[in-house]
């Protein structure tokens, strides 16, 4: 069963933590394992499915650093 976690930190606090420990922001709202994304979806309206099956997008501006990450052309 998924866990929702509620905290009272910013979102950039957690960034800072866990960028080290194989996360990565890839939206202003979304920070993920990148040891769970089963799909990246390029395009105007990039996304990735993630390997519980939720899909979060991927805005502008963080798509070039998970490219980067994965060497994705």
């Amino acid at each position: 069963k998924e866990k929702e976690i509620i905290a009272k930190y910013k979102i950039g606090d957690f960034e800072q933590e866990t960028t080290s420990k194989g996360f990565l922001r890839i939206h202003r709202q979304y920070l993920i394992n990148l040891n769970h994304i089963k799909k990246f979806v390029k395009g105007e309206g990039s996304y990735v499915i993630m390997t519980n099956g939720q899909s979060i997008p991927v805005s502008r501006l963080h798509k070039e650093r998970l490219v980067e990450h994965f060497g994705w052309l």
